[in-house]
């Protein structure tokens, strides 16, 4: 895809700005930005909506704008800042190098991470997780369409549930629907969850926890099976022991 055709789709997107050269870590320093328009110059005018001291003149920094199915990252330089009305800087991005990153929804890898949630009534605002949470659990499997997570609470199914989960980029809240009772084991429950929504931020660190998956998967399996480690939950250190075998079952979400 063109330069000018992939910056015409995220006009007026929400999205981050991170330094240039870090975008493969976890936690690197980032701030929220919207996306406005082509200047005359066909610089990308984006609007940086928190402090971001490396955004500065002439600064090499990266765009990225997540969809569901595919991650828009813009490189470029700060070639113009200027104030908007409330004093946030609006940069003028000489773009160097555009990509779009296409990832299957449905693609899962099995991760541990800790996550607490709460049910959100239909037409109602989702809750702050961390300040009501009903129930506490383990993400056993994740995608960018969905998550599986165990938990010892029974849910009742089709009922919308907003998570917070613990990604090694931070805490990511993420909205949706409970369609399926993927196992039970003594106290033990197993949910899968469809991703219906998420903020802009909680997307980019999926995204990005995606990316990481992928390129662990990739690297063992292109080492000779001698010396391939076994595959392991991401984000488990050993493999946790509850004293039951763990069935292997299809995802539904």
């Amino acid at each position: 895809m063109q330069i000018k055709a992939i910056l015409e789709r995220i006009q007026f997107r929400k999205g981050a700005v991170l330094p240039q050269g870090i975008e493969d870590e976890m936690e690197p320093p980032e701030a929220l930005a919207q996306v406005m328009r082509l200047d005359p110059h066909e610089r990308l005018l984006v609007r940086v909506d928190e402090e971001a001291p490396f955004v500065r003149l002439n600064a090499g920094v990266v765009l990225e704008v997540p969809t569901a199915e595919a991650l828009y990252r813009i490189a470029g330089t700060a070639d113009a800042i200027t104030p908007a009305s409330d004093g946030m800087p609006i940069v003028a991005l000489a773009v160097e190098h555009a990509e779009v990153i296409q990832r299957r929804k449905d693609t899962r890898y099995e991760v541990d991470f800790p996550c607490r949630f709460a049910l959100v009534d239909a037409g109602e605002r989702p809750t702050d997780v961390l300040l009501h949470p009903e129930g506490s659990g383990r993400v056993t499997d994740i995608s960018l369409g969905g998550i599986a997570f165990e938990t010892e609470s029974t849910l009742p199914l089709g009922a919308m549930i907003k998570i917070d989960v613990r990604l090694p980029g931070g805490r990511t809240d993420l909205t949706g629907q409970v369609v399926k009772a993927l196992r039970e084991e003594f106290t033990v429950r197993e949910y899968g969850v469809r991703i219906d929504a998420a903020d802009t931020v909680s997307m980019n660190r999926l995204h990005r926890l995606v990316a990481r998956l992928e390129k662990e998967e990739r690297r063992r399996k292109e080492m000779p099976a001698a010396l391939r480690p076994p595959a392991d939950r991401f984000g488990s250190g050993l493999r946790r022991v509850r004293g039951m075998s763990r069935r292997r079952v299809r995802r539904f979400y």
